[in-house]
């Protein structure tokens, strides 16, 4: 990659929040999954991610800190795949400099994307899982190269790349309203680890439109 033709952008107003609160426990990471019939073929595998990090190019950043903020910085760097063999969403470090804040894990025939929040929301997660699935499919000859939605085949839109709370807030909405004080509980939280995995498989009728 051209180092003149890298670009950085400020965190949108949705993800300020992340950098300061996440931990090795509170990872701020967010995982989705999608299982397939046969097993993975990692060639093949390997073909659609290079489709999908070519569609996604914001999402090939690392997190850089400035004086007085955070930012996001273009790199070329791999994207990691590997076994997915531990447990999930684990946390991205905070001291590896130049890594990407996403990563794509494979066990048999599942295919799992997890992203840090810094990055993007479930929607967006999703939307990536969905151009990897798609991809591979095509590899596979599933599916033909017109069979996939023009949104996944075009360049990455201009505003794709915008904080959209900057065009959409609306700086005469009312204040807000004082509310009462929370609840709060009145006994000692759960000692580390005080999270718990929970899984949900959510059946996905065949004639979906992606």
């Amino acid at each position: 990659m051209n180092k003149k033709n890298t670009f950085w952008t400020p965190l949108d107003n949705a993800a300020k929040i992340f950098p300061a609160i996440r931990n090795d426990e509170h990872t701020t990471v967010i995982r989705l999954t999608a299982v397939l019939k046969d097993r993975i073929s990692i060639s093949c595998l390997f073909k659609a991610i290079e489709s999908a990090e070519k569609r996604f190019p914001y999402f090939k950043v690392t997190l850089r800190k400035g004086f007085f903020w955070y930012y996001l910085e273009q790199i070329d760097h791999p994207v990691i795949t590997g076994p997915d063999d531990c447990a999930p969403c684990k946390a991205f470090g905070k001291n590896r400099e130049n890594k990407l804040l996403f990563r794509i894990l494979v066990f048999k025939d599942r295919i799992s994307v997890e992203f840090s929040h810094i990055l993007t929301d479930g929607y967006g997660v999703l939307t990536f899982l969905k151009s990897i699935i798609l991809f591979y499919f095509r590899e596979k000859g599933l599916i033909q190269n017109n069979q996939i939605n023009s949104f996944y085949k075009t360049d990455a839109d201009k505003e794709e790349f915008e904080d959209a709370y900057k065009r959409y807030f609306k700086e005469n909405i009312p204040s807000v309203i004082r509310q009462p004080k929370s609840f709060h509980i009145h006994y000692p939280l759960r000692h580390n680890p005080r999270f718990d995995l929970l899984y949900a498989i959510l059946p996905i009728d065949a004639q979906i439109i992606w």
